[in-house]
């Protein structure tokens, strides 16, 4: 079944919900937000007024982390429904950040313009254009910025994990969400960073906490997978940062 992108207008509401069709974004949030704000600690010394992109924000579940550890935080999706959630929920909690709606291929921004791009649960959406998306997302970088991304391994295990058991058997993620072999391996992310003057610092793994029987009985039982944790495991998912050469 070919990738939907567009399944992401009708989840509204959903975005937010915990226990409903994005259940395991929630779970992997905590883990991924921090360690992107690990990240630009590391590259840039702090958080507070960094100048932060948030492309394929969807309805800001990792806007919404940076923003409130003191980021100036931009986030752009191609969804406007997803994005109006994204606005309403900000400014119920209290939250400045600036949405807008538009394309990873042609940023809205100037060169540049951002400390840090965050690209989070997205690659695997665009790999049909990975050069041109990456291209772009270096474009509106400044020199010595952060690039920090996370995205699904192509392997028997992403397979076996992610197409059969998540999507197809479980539900936990929707039939069409992601297509297998739009999945990347990590040697093909860090050579277009590259290729686009990334120099890549670090790539970790991302899994669940629970092996797999005993993760998807909890998420039959409770729409839970028992969270997440970084490790050397590439083979399901990774996460990673570099900065821009000067």
């Amino acid at each position: 079944m070919p990738i939907d992108n567009h399944w992401y207008d009708a989840v509204g509401d959903g975005w937010w919900d915990a226990t409903g069709p994005l259940c395991v974004l929630h779970e992997m949030n905590p883990v991924r937000s921090a360690y992107f704000r690990s990240a630009i600690r590391q590259a840039l010394g702090g958080l507070r007024g960094v100048r932060v992109l948030d492309v394929g924000c969807g309805g800001g579940l990792i806007s919404e982390q940076l923003a409130r550890g003191g980021a100036l935080v931009s986030g752009l999706d191609l969804s406007a429904n997803s994005i109006a959630v994204a606005r309403r929920h900000a400014a119920a909690g209290g939250l400045a950040i600036d949405y807008q709606v538009g394309s990873v291929f042609d940023l809205p921004y100037e060169d540049g313009e951002f400390d840090a791009v965050i690209s989070s649960d997205f690659l695997e959406h665009v790999s049909n254009r990975l050069e041109d998306a990456v291209s772009e997302m270096c474009r509106v970088l400044r020199p010595g910025g952060v690039l920090a991304f996370d995205t699904i391994n192509r392997t028997a295990s992403s397979y076996l994990i992610a197409i059969v058991a998540l999507q197809r058997l479980l539900g936990a993620v929707p039939a069409n969400a992601h297509e297998w072999r739009m999945f990347l391996k990590p040697d093909e992310v860090i050579m277009c960073l590259n290729r686009a003057g990334v120099q890549t610092v670090e790539v970790r793994g991302l899994q669940p906490k629970l092996a797999p029987p005993a993760a998807a009985l909890r998420l039959l039982r409770e729409r839970k997978l028992g969270g997440f944790k970084l490790g050397h495991d590439l083979n399901l998912s990774y996460i990673g940062w570099g900065t821009k050469r000067g």
